[in-house]
């Protein structure tokens, strides 16, 4: 059986019942898509630590402090030094990156406003992470 795992990492816990709601209904090449939450980025970084089968991170960027997100991704990238786990900024605030987190700009594989994540976001986002791990979703 091929399975697919998510982490939502979002401060509001109503984005993560959203995206179960939607993750319900996708079309992926896994048989199952299996979500995971965390409500901040120092709970991401204990949860990655120990769950190595995630594939994708969906992730807020301000939660208990403005820069918590920034943490979870040079956490994933620096310190796991983990390149296969796709990350897609999930944001309310729109604007630019500040400057001393540009180079953490990098490790990511996409943005998306909270706002306007749809089905369709979440089918191609999962389906590109799959295909980037060789069209393995068993993780």
């Amino acid at each position: 059986m091929k399975e697919f795992s998510i982490l939502v990492v979002d401060d509001e816990q109503d984005v993560f019942i959203v995206t179960k709601l939607i993750a319900s209904t996708v079309k992926v090449d896994a048989d199952t898509v299996q979500l995971h939450y965390v409500s901040s980025g120092h709970e991401a970084c204990t949860f990655l630590s120990q769950h190595n089968e995630i594939g994708l991170v969906l992730l807020d960027i301000v939660m208990e402090t403005d820069d918590a997100g920034f943490k979870v991704i040079d956490y994933v990238r620096n310190t796991q030094h983990d390149n296969q786990t796709h990350i897609v900024v999930r944001s309310g605030l729109t604007g630019t990156i500040p400057e001393q987190f540009m180079h953490l700009a990098k490790g990511i594989n996409g943005y998306i406003n909270k706002l306007d994540f749809t089905r369709t976001h979440l089918e191609k986002l999962v389906n590109a992470a799959i295909n980037a791990q060789g069209g393995s979703a068993s993780y």
